[in-house]
């Protein structure tokens, strides 16, 4: 993960453990934080808590790592302090999404040569609420209440830890008259856009 974003071109700095992670903060006040839940001496929980206590003003970003993909996890996690959660393991475009949302950063993406040989590039837009899947208009909310509450909750539960592949596979579970609505879901989590798919869960 430091290789990747250093290689972004972002300074980027690495903590061992807890105590050396609240101790590097202080010292260097970073724009956004990748904060390991499971670390020595001090676990992520804690070191969120320590760093919120000693931010004056403006806060800084902090988004939970956690290999623990569970909804407990994420509610422990925004107790603490944390902006955000992600799950391990976790694609790379997960991470430029939410340093998009967070940053505002935008990415210029160079897409291998065309027939002509020139070089296309795609840029990544920093508010990731305007990525829109192919045919996600014909979402209707209503038809998720008529799926049953085990479905609904382990829907949920992949949304909230960014797993596309176990939305994919729940929606293939889908009745054939909903069928429909699961490619949709399917197409969102491909995008990225799963707090699009929690609001829609609850309607």
């Amino acid at each position: 993960m430091v290789r990747l974003l250093a290689q972004l071109g972002l300074e980027v700095r690495e903590a061992s453990n807890g105590l050396e992670a609240v101790k590097l903060w202080r010292e260097w006040l970073p724009d956004l934080t990748w904060m390991d839940i499971r670390m020595p001496l001090l676990d992520g929980y804690e070191a969120t808590k320590q760093i919120r206590a000693m931010e004056q003003g403006q806060t800084s970003i902090i988004i939970a790592l956690t290999a623990q993909a569970s909804q407990s996890d994420r509610t422990l996690a925004l107790a603490a302090g944390c902006n955000d959660y992600i799950s391990k393991p976790f694609r790379e475009q997960t991470l430029f999404l939410k340093m998009a949302q967070y940053l505002g950063l935008e990415y210029v993406y160079q897409e291998q040569g065309t027939e002509n040989g020139e070089q296309e590039t795609d840029r990544f837009p920093s508010d990731p609420s305007s990525v829109t899947p192919p045919g996600s208009h014909s979402l209707d909310p209503t038809l998720l209440a008529t799926l049953p509450e085990a479905l609904l909750a382990q829907l949920e539960d992949a949304a909230v830890c960014g797993n596309d592949g176990a939305i994919a596979e729940l929606g293939a579970q889908f009745p054939p008259e909903l069928a429909g609505l699961g490619t949709r879901l399917t197409e969102l989590a491909n995008q990225y856009q799963f707090e699009q798919i929690i609001r829609l869960i609850h309607g």
